[in-house]
């Protein structure tokens, strides 16, 4: 396995490490596929045939450890939505947020604020 290629959603190509890939394939209970991985295919398939994507990775989740579901959260503030992810989650995802999109510019909702 290597880096991850992806496209942001600005369209962008960025590459995702290796080690990050891997740690979150060790938190997940279910499994993460990628195009090489028996299953991809078949996970990727969606009942509209006229679909046909072929994302740089797929998290099947095995369940709600697995899923955050901070969109149901209302107002509650950064305490709560860090709270929701835990701390070893939520520090990767704010080191994720500062590589990734350090700018901040999607920032409604439950958001994760990059470190200055």
């Amino acid at each position: 396995m290597s880096d991850v290629q992806v496209l942001t959603a600005t369209g962008e190509q960025t590459t995702i490490e290796e080690v990050l890939v891997k740690q979150l394939q060790t938190a997940l209970r279910g499994e993460l596929l990628r195009a090489e991985d028996d299953g991809y295919d078949q996970a990727r398939t969606v009942f509209n045939a006229m679909i046909d994507k072929r994302p740089a990775m797929i998290v099947r989740c095995a369940g709600a450890t697995d899923a955050v579901y901070v969109n149901y959260l209302g107002e509650e503030g950064a305490d709560r939505v860090k709270a929701a992810y835990g701390p070893e989650k939520y520090a990767r995802l704010v080191a994720l947020k500062n590589k990734y999109h350090p700018t901040n510019l999607f920032r409604s909702n439950q958001n994760i604020r990059p470190v200055p």
